[in-house]
């Protein structure tokens, strides 16, 4: 089932680190934890007007989730990203491959 996104995805998964710092972590450690983001697992959908976004997150494992995002603007031109946040050193990071592109890094 999918359920609907309030916000612009990649605003949307960058505030997501954020606050699971905001919210798992203790003053013992003050790193979140990636199973914090397993409430992302499973689709999402934002729809605006004639333009649709999809993201679709595999849950937490090896240290890392998975996603993809597809948005098809009202023209009918499709553009998409390959999404990964992942547990570094530096505690969680977003990546982004927008197009195929080299991901960006969003510690």
């Amino acid at each position: 089932m999918a359920r609907l996104l309030f916000a612009t995805p990649c605003l949307f998964v960058g505030a997501l680190c954020l606050f699971a710092g905001g919210t798992s972590a203790t003053a013992a450690d003050p790193s979140p934890s990636l199973d914090s983001l397993a409430w992302l697992s499973g689709s999402w959908i934002e729809r605006k007007g004639q333009a649709t976004t999809e993201e679709h997150w595999m849950a937490p494992s090896g240290g890392l989730m998975l996603g993809v995002n597809r948005t098809i603007a009202a023209s009918g031109k499709a553009s998409f990203e390959f999404l990964r946040i992942a547990q570094t050193p530096e505690g969680l990071s977003y990546f982004a491959s927008p197009q195929g592109k080299p991901a960006t890094n969003s510690s």
